[in-house]
């Protein structure tokens, strides 16, 4: 049984949807307009929530970033370190999707965001999320 607030996250998603499907008929720059602006706030929030909780409650989880430990993964797991990559190429597949609209901007472009926005903004809450508050 589900709690209010998942009820809730649940409505607001699907009003999202059927906004999203309502303005499509307007054209996709347009809709990709007002999601840049949406994303052109998220990513920059991302990173500095990501940065408080590191360096808030354990910031030893930017270990996590050393190489040697997944080569002690692999070591330590054998066979199902293994079975385990196929989460991680489920999300790289699903992150294929995301590069089909990337067409439209220069490759420049591309590498700069990549690099200077979403890579850090996620790697700060991907490192957050090793260390529980």
């Amino acid at each position: 049984m589900l709690h209010h607030g998942a009820d809730a996250v649940t409505w607001i998603l699907a009003a999202i949807l059927i906004l999203l499907f309502y303005v499509q008929r307007f054209g996709k720059d347009k809709v990709g307009a007002s999601f840049a602006l949406i994303i052109l706030v998220w990513f920059p929030f991302l990173f500095v929530i990501g940065l408080y909780d590191l360096f808030k409650y354990d910031a030893t989880a930017l270990r996590a970033l050393n190489p040697w430990y997944i080569m002690k993964y692999f070591i330590r797991n054998g066979k199902n370190a293994w079975i385990s990559l196929g989460g991680v190429v489920m999300c790289i597949t699903s992150a294929e999707a995301m590069f089909v609209d990337l067409g439209h901007f220069s490759v420049r472009s591309i590498q700069i965001s990549f690099s200077g926005i979403v890579f850090l903004a996620l790697l700060s809450n991907y490192c957050r999320q090793v260390s529980p508050p």
